[in-house]
């Protein structure tokens, strides 16, 4: 019996060649006749596919041509979804933590599956500051080589009564993923001795986006939600003295905007060059431009170009769609939307493929992964 078998024929649904594209993703998939089968029948598969799995769901659970089954029971509402992620919590043993009912961005400790070498995640609490990866649930933790200094000052400064007492955790939740918190527990004397520390294993060595965010977007800007937690490393590691940035006039989010190689506050746009660093992530093995400004595009430039594929990538800002005052209201506006079209007239002539990522979109690995394909359809 199938954990979850999701069927769909020939739709006239604009999602549907986004629904073709996300179940071709699925370990088992399979194409007969105008109908597209696939299935899961594994709880880690679940875990490892669960993003693509609750897309394709919410794509097509009310077409007509759809038929979806739980436990080889056939879906009819919303509710035998949810009761289906009740019976497969219930089912999944180690594995219940990583398996959520809603999509909460915010992390709020969670336990995820992502695309990382240790790819099992576990997330601090909310204003956290430490992230622990592992192969598999169960098997050992490890904490990232570059997290090392603001876990070892960390522990100075708790034992030297520098910072406040929330809680008895050797390795406080403030702090550290609940997970650890437990099990330094039982290490008083030397609370890191059962985790060992591995390089290159975390989202910044990686060069990658977390899935969730550090804060709700009323509390912080993109930089914040999406790299909150290595401000706080930053803290431990000064010390939390951090005023010595402030002494050189340097913010603590400009100290570690500079480390993860974004421009300072106010010097760019902190969303074209998140772009810039999905798209240089999902083409490592090629030559990825930044602000390119060639001969043949006539005094205009390209935010993100790969010369190779021929394909570039632009970035608009609500200042390309709305009349902004202080970016210089209705006139400027009408001259980026003219500078905007001839961009795109001269990419078509080149046979340059040209995509854009508008404000308003998500800006996910996955997101603009899926755009791509589109595109090149």
């Amino acid at each position: 019996m199938h954990i979850i078998y999701i069927e769909f024929g020939i739709s006239k649904s604009k999602q549907y060649s986004k629904a073709c594209e996300l179940a071709k993703r699925l370990p088992n998939y399979t194409l007969s006749k105008a109908c597209i089968k696939c299935w899961i029948d594994d709880v880690k598969s679940f875990i490892i596919f669960q993003n693509e799995i609750r897309a394709l769901f919410n794509i097509v659970n009310k077409w007509k041509s759809a038929n979806i089954e739980f436990y080889g029971n056939k879906y009819k509402s919303m509710f035998d979804y949810y009761d289906f992620l009740d019976e497969l919590k219930s089912k999944s043993g180690k594995y219940e933590p990583v398996i959520t009912s809603n999509r909460d961005t915010v992390a709020l400790g969670s336990v995820t599956y992502e695309d990382l070498p240790l790819p099992f995640i576990y997330y601090p609490e909310l204003y956290g500051a430490f992230f622990a990866f592992c192969e598999d649930i169960g098997k050992q933790i490890y904490f990232c080589e570059c997290e090392r200094t603001a876990i070892e000052n960390y522990i100075k400064l708790k034992r030297n009564n520098q910072l406040s007492k929330h809680d008895n955790y050797p390795l406080s939740p403030r702090y550290f993923p609940k997970t650890i918190s437990q099990i330094s527990i039982s290490y008083k004397e030397n609370p890191i001795e059962a985790f060992d520390f591995k390089p290159n294993i975390c989202f910044r060595c990686n060069n990658k986006l977390p899935s969730k965010k550090f804060c709700h977007q009323m509390y912080g800007g993109k930089f914040k939600q999406n790299y909150g937690w290595y401000m706080e490393q930053e803290k431990l590691k000064l010390g939390l003295d951090y005023r010595i940035l402030e002494e050189n006039n340097i913010s603590l989010e400009d100290f570690v905007r500079e480390q993860l190689g974004f421009p300072k506050v106010g010097e760019a746009w902190i969303s074209e060059t998140l772009l810039f660093k999905i798209i240089k992530r999902l083409y490592p093995n090629y030559e990825v431009l930044h602000h390119y400004r060639p001969k043949w595009l006539e005094g205009l430039e390209l935010d993100i170009y790969i010369p190779q594929l021929k394909m570039a990538f632009e970035y608009q800002g609500i200042q390309h769609f709305k009349a902004i005052k202080h970016w210089g209201g209705t006139e400027q506006l009408k001259k980026q939307q003219e500078h905007d079209e001839r961009k795109k007239k001269i990419c078509d002539n080149l046979k340059i493929l040209l995509i854009c990522v508008n404000y308003d979109e998500e800006l996910t690995e996955e997101h603009v992964k899926n755009k791509i394909t589109l595109s090149m359809k």
